[in-house]
Formats: structure tokens, sequence, C-alpha cells
């Protein structure tokens, strides 16, 4: 009887698309007690790389390719002849997904102190002490560890800004 086999893979068929349908996206408490601090700690690695002008400080907690990513900023920064400095002064986790707990997003809300410096002259040209951002951060489990692979900036809203005293006539 054929009516066998294909009763048999139609019903292995709806099983398995009901179950990756069922797949749930919540983290593990152990996978929350892994990703939650490496956030706070990859902003502040990405502070202190954009004030340093250097990758290196992302080399524990970012992915090859986000690295590079991060240096083709760098270099955009530069061209346009500014330095920044930015401070990080708070991050709320607003939401956490871990899918086949090999990949996350997480949704953040990043508070920054951020100067802007004139690359040549050292100026200070631009002050946000307020800066809000709210970015999506993705991350792969690689060897055992989590990476950040992408942080993508949906919203900014800034404070005010710097505003440098105009030189008074003699």
């Amino acid at each position: 009887m054929r009516i066998v086999p294909i009763v048999v893979a139609c019903l292995v068929a709806v099983l398995t698309l009901g179950l990756t349908g069922c797949e749930r996206d919540a983290p593990t408490p152990e996978e929350r007690a892994a990703i939650e601090p490496l956030v706070r700690t990859f902003l502040e690695q990405m502070a202190r790389a954009y004030a340093e002008q250097s990758t290196r400080p992302l080399a524990d907690v970012s992915a090859p390719r986000h690295i590079a990513d991060v240096q083709r900023q760098f270099e955009l920064v530069r061209a346009g002849g500014r330095r920044l400095e930015p401070v990080l002064l708070s991050a709320e986790i607003l939401d956490l997904k871990v899918l086949r707990r090999s990949n996350a997003i997480v949704s953040v809300q990043e508070v920054w102190d951020t100067r802007s410096y004139d690359a040549f002259s050292g100026e200070l040209v631009g002050h946000d002490p307020a800066s809000l951002l709210h970015s999506h951060i993705t991350m792969k489990r690689m060897d055992g560890q989590w990476r950040v692979t992408l942080r993508r900036v949906e919203e900014t809203t800034g404070g005010p800004r710097l505003a440098l005293p105009s030189p008074v006539p003699d």
C-alpha cells in the first residue's frame, strides 16, 4: 500500500512545521546571564575604540566582520576631519531574543556623552552630553562565546549641542 508512506510523510511534515513554528526565542537564564553583561562591555569597548581610533578594544567582543565595519566607520569620521570621544552614560536592554541558541538580537536604549574634536588641531568642535540612541545589536555564538556581528542604530535624539562663543570684535 502506497498510502501509508504518504500519510507518514505528511504527518512528519506537519509535525516538523508545528515544532518550527513553536520555536521559542526567549533566552534561557544562562543565555541572559552571558549576553546582558556583554552588551555593556561591548558598548564600553566601542567607546574606547573610537577614542583610541583602534579596533583592538573590540577583539574580545566582536566578530571579525563587525571589526572591519567599525574600521570603515573610523575612516569616515577621519575623512570628515573629526575625532570622537564618546562616553557611555547608560544602556538599557529593551528586548532580548535568542534564536536557535546560537544567534541573539538585543534592542538597547543607549545614552552617550559625546565630544567631537577637530582631527588636526584637537580643538573641541562639538559636544552632545545626552545623545539618546536606540540600537539593535546582533550576536552569534562562536567557539562557545557570544560575539557582536552587527550594531545598527535605528533612532537618534540628541540633547543640546555645544555652542562655542564667537570671538568678540575689537
